[in-house]
């Protein structure tokens, strides 16, 4: 990381580094992939896409960003890291910042940490029906199911894609991307 830094200095756009960072570590004979793609499905369904920009020795993932205007690194791109580390299996991800001298880098762990459920119905449980109750038992043994399957870390896209795939596969009609147009006045 320190040798692509100090032979492109700072200015290049995140996927020049990424290439030279790629180039640099095959170089010194280090097993690499350079943004590999994955996709994780459910129920034969593809819910996301993942493409780290690097893969070293099969046990580390590295994030590169270009950032000049940024001296630290925000939750997002902890988020990111964290992702790929669930979905790759790793736990350790490296997040590099290029664009900062001295060059910016942090480790990031991924323990999966065990989910609990909170649950609260007192707010609707009067206004609801029978088929209101059947129906909110079923989402709720989604949820359950999904939460036990895939474990925390992914983004609340995914998890939404697979609820409305589980949803769809147990009868319930699920739309997932909804979209509400918000008026003022």
């Amino acid at each position: 990381i320190y040798l692509v830094r100090k032979k492109l200095d700072s200015g290049w756009n995140e996927e020049t580094y990424h290439l030279a960072l790629y180039k640099t570590i095959q170089e010194h004979n280090v097993p690499v992939e350079f943004k590999p793609k994955r996709v994780l499905y459910h129920r034969d369904n593809a819910v996301h896409t993942f493409e780290a920009d690097l893969i070293v020795w099969d046990l580390i993932i590295v994030e590169c960003k270009a950032l000049p205007f940024e001296r630290n690194f925000i939750g997002e791109h902890y988020a990111q890291v964290i992702h790929y580390l669930k979905f790759y299996g790793m736990d350790l991800g490296l997040l590099v910042n290029f664009a900062q001298s001295p060059v910016l880098i942090e480790r990031v762990l991924w323990d999966t940490p065990i989910p609990t459920i909170s649950e609260n119905y007192d707010y609707f449980q009067q206004g609801l029906t029978p088929v209101d109750r059947d129906n909110l038992l079923r989402i709720r043994q989604i949820i359950q199911l999904v939460i036990k399957q895939y474990g925390l870390g992914y983004p609340e896209t995914v998890y939404r894609r697979i609820i409305a795939i589980e949803a769809s596969y147990v009868g319930l009609t699920c739309v997932s991307d909804v979209e509400i147009q918000a008026n003022w006045n």
